[in-house]
């Protein structure tokens, strides 16, 4: 089929280029010298006669017609002349006369036939293409190119959520790009599976709140509200869940609330920040929505608020599955969260198991950020900043900076911001296993296996020795130790982590994918 309508477009094109340059490639017979010569003489004549015939009449005076019988004669002495041969050559190109309109017809017909293959053949069309405009097919062009990267990157992120299944922030990066392809009931899945790997992180919960609110369409549900009240249980000052909880207030109808909640996060952000520009006018648009005086009003964390007061919120339930996802063959794509991501029975040869190990939600956390989220990030982090130089001692503060500063990627800062916490609490377990991943992922940024630095190991013994039940800090450790060739200690720490961890989990399938790659005793 696309043969024939190519052969027709080619037959199609042809006829049409003939019709317009037909009379381009007509020879051209111009009348013979003699006739027109003797056609011109015969005209200069009557124009003399008219001459003598005005002057008889008085309308033209004798100078006038003397002038006139002067330039007509010219002319008539000029038509009297023999002309040249009509097949010399033109004194200015050189060219016979008839060369010009051939080449011209040829080199048109050419233009339009491979224009149109062009456009037929190349990427803006195609045979199966329906007719379309021009800027349509523009349109068309740029979204399949950005579903194909879209796709390399989604393809990417499962592999390393495959090679790394323990660690959160890879899995929060992979629900993100789950949202953009499309694949809502998976997105959510690999979230949850992130949150139950770092139930006390403050960042991946505050990302789940942000991906739901995004796959329900910028609407807060009862779901939504409620991860987003657990999130600030771990940490109260988390910027997204404090921003939707305002936006629940907002979608049930209690604008006062909504300006209370935003005014209090407000005043924690900085100036001519792009969230607080934003922040700013949505109290202003509410304000005018609710005929309120938004100063009058008292700011309100929301947490000050009754519990009771969230649960009588007149919000949407979400969604009620949130399994993962099918492909087109129908294999679930669950990235790893099985055991046999890196059980035994995935083959005996796995020496490459034993890599730079990262931490849960490691380097990986300077992921996938929506402008929006990370304009919430600088802002946490510069609030925090503004915070500790006004007073050196708020540990909280120092905490906001690390964290905030982890979640973007800077180790450096982030590492610099938990030991300002650990000057002030120096027991402190946050700051310390902060400060320890903080270390144990700018390690594993030069993707090589290497040992953690001795700095990382002494905190995450310190806490282990408070904590023997801290699975996270015993995976890393037991990394170490297999990497230094401490096989037995290896086997000892990772066997502690199977049985700390539940079945599913990808901490639990991380340890038996080190477990296997252990050469035999």
């Amino acid at each position: 089929m696309s043969l024939l309508m190519l052969a027709l477009l080619t037959v199609v094109s042809i006829g049409v280029s003939l019709l317009v340059v037909a009379p381009l490639v007509r020879a051209r017979r111009p009348a013979a010298a003699e006739d027109r010569q003797a056609w011109d003489r015969e005209v200069y004549k009557d124009q003399l006669g008219e001459i003598y015939a005005d002057r008889a009449s008085g309308r033209i005076s004798e100078a006038e017609a003397e002038a006139a019988r002067i330039e007509i004669s010219r002319r008539l002495l000029t038509a009297s002349e023999p002309s040249p041969s009509p097949k010399a050559a033109s004194p200015d190109t050189g060219r016979g006369p008839d060369t010009l309109g051939p080449l011209f017809a040829l080199g048109s017909i050419a233009f339009i036939c491979l224009g149109a293959f062009g456009l037929y053949v190349g990427l803006l069309g195609q045979p199966s293409m329906p007719d379309a405009p021009w800027s349509n097919r523009l349109a068309q062009a740029r979204e399949k190119a950005g579903n194909e990267t879209l796709q390399k990157k989604l393809a990417a992120a499962r592999k390393a959520v495959e090679t790394d299944t323990f660690n959160a922030g890879l899995r929060m990066s992979l629900a993100f790009l789950l949202k953009e392809a499309g694949k809502p009931k998976e997105a959510r899945y690999q979230a949850a599976e992130a949150v139950r790997l770092a139930p006390e992180d403050p960042e991946i919960l505050s990302d789940r709140v942000f991906l739901s609110v995004l796959l329900d369409e910028d609407t807060v549900s009862r779901e939504t509200c409620e991860m987003a009240l657990s999130a600030l249980g771990v940490d109260r000052s988390l910027m997204v869940p404090r921003l939707f909880l305002g936006l629940a207030r907002e979608q049930a109808g209690e604008f006062s609330d909504a300006i209370a909640i935003w005014k209090d996060l407000r005043a924690e952000l900085p100036d001519n920040n792009e969230l607080s520009i934003n922040l700013d006018q949505r109290i202003r648009d509410v304000a005018t929505r609710g005929d309120l005086s938004a100063a009058a009003i008292v700011a309100r964390h929301p947490l000050d608020y009754p519990a009771a007061s969230w649960a009588a919120l007149p919000l949407p339930a979400g969604p009620a599955d949130t399994g993962a996802d099918t492909d087109g063959a129908g294999d679930t794509n669950t990235a790893g969260g099985t055991d046999t991501a890196g059980g035994p029975e995935a083959g005996a040869d796995r020496p490459a198991a034993l890599s730079a190990p990262k931490a849960a939600g490691g380097p990986t956390l300077n992921r996938h950020l929506t402008p929006m989220e990370q304009a919430m990030m600088e802002a946490m982090a510069e609030a925090g900043r503004i915070k500790v130089q006004e007073s050196p001692r708020d540990f909280a503060a120092w905490m906001q900076v690390g964290r905030s500063l982890r979640v973007l990627g800077d180790y450096d800062g982030a590492l610099k911001a938990y030991r300002g916490g650990l000057d002030i609490h120096p027991r402190d377990m946050e700051a310390r296993r902060g400060a320890a991943l903080c270390l144990t992922e700018k390690a594993a940024e030069s993707g090589s296996p290497a040992p953690l630095p001795k700095e990382a190991l002494d905190l995450m013994r310190g806490i282990i020795a408070e904590n023997p039940q801290d699975a996270e800090m015993l995976y890393y450790l037991g990394v170490d130790a297999a990497l230094n060739g401490r096989t037995g200690d290896a086997r000892t720490l990772l066997s502690q982590v199977l049985v700390l961890t539940q079945a599913g989990s990808p901490l639990r399938a991380g340890a038996l994918q080190q477990l296997n790659a252990l050469p035999a005793e």
